[in-house]
């Protein structure tokens, strides 16, 4: 199984990086409470991947060592001690862009059954009251 992200040993913070905080990356809670509330269904999960891949386009930065070279997308750790930890580093080939989208039309299914699923077994009551 390959890695999405990489982590590496703490590098120099460089001028261009500025970290902004969060706390605990919203997304990443998001994900965690769809698993917990499809898991009674059995419904399938979504992997912490496709968050880390998210992040990384949200937080990351883009960049290349030379005009013609293939862009890769890095995210950074918050600085400590004004050093920082590669969280994810990933070259964006067409390749890459192609498994994203998998990843992605995957995940976007699975939830749209999901609602169809939880939906179905919900019981609406409709009223005919005019205010």
């Amino acid at each position: 199984k390959r890695s999405l992200y990489v982590c590496s040993s703490l590098q120099p913070l460089p001028g261009l990086v500025r970290h902004v905080g969060f706390g605990k990356l919203k997304n990443l809670a998001n994900q965690e409470k769809y698993n917990e509330e499809v898991s009674e269904h059995d419904l399938g999960q979504i992997d912490e991947p496709l968050v880390y891949v998210r992040n990384a386009l949200a937080h990351g930065r883009i960049s290349a060592n030379e005009t013609n070279d293939t862009l890769r997308l890095i995210m950074f750790s918050r600085p400590k001690e004004k050093r920082v930890t590669v969280l994810f580093n990933e070259k964006m080939t067409e390749a890459w862009f192609v498994d994203q989208y998998q990843i992605v039309d995957a995940a976007t299914k699975l939830v749209a059954n999901a609602i169809l699923v939880i939906c179905s077994s919900v019981k609406i009551s409709q009223t005919n009251e005019t205010p």
